[in-house]
């Protein structure tokens, strides 16, 4: 992801065979929350993935 000014956190690459993929994530869409906590930058993003453990699943709300 990146951040992109006046977009928030946008995919900037999403792995073909990744589970994001699956889900129906595409380069593009705009990250508004992971787990019901919104996200305002790809930093805030890190700190809250790295608070996972490995393979946890997640939920995102997007926006295309």
């Amino acid at each position: 992801v990146e951040d992109v000014e006046d977009k928030g956190v946008v995919f900037n690459q999403v792995l073909r065979n990744a589970i994001a993929a699956r889900a129906g994530v595409r380069v593009g869409d705009r990250l508004l929350a992971l787990d019901g906590m919104a996200i305002d930058s790809r930093n805030h993003l890190a700190s809250l993935i790295g608070t996972y453990p490995a393979d946890w699943p997640v939920r995102l709300r997007v926006e295309s």
